[in-house]
């Protein structure tokens, strides 16, 4: 993720748009994906859905059962992360005794 526009949205959520990279099997390419963030108390839950198409990552067909089951070529994609504080930790270099 290299950079992040706001599109509008309400106190507690937004629209945005996601710019960066996406890498698949050894392929980067560089993307702007729509996508939203909503906060609730110390979180933030970070949604995008946005088509793929496998050929442009080097992913050929896939097929089993002699053809009979395919993978289309264009797929969607969900990514949905929550980001929050982590576990406490202890600080570095106390001793207890």
């Amino acid at each position: 993720l290299a950079g992040v526009s706001p599109r509008g949205g309400t106190s507690d959520s937004s629209a945005l748009t996601l710019s960066g990279t996406l890498m698949i099997r050894g392929v980067t390419r560089t993307v702007t994906l729509p996508g939203w963030v909503k906060f609730s108390g110390t979180q933030a839950r970070v949604r995008s859905d946005f088509p793929l198409n496998l050929k442009d990552y080097g992913i050929k067909g896939l097929s089993k059962m002699l053809g009979v089951l395919k993978m289309y070529d264009n797929i969607e994609v969900h990514v949905d992360v929550v980001f929050g504080p982590g576990p406490a930790r202890a600080s570095a270099g106390t001793a207890d005794n």
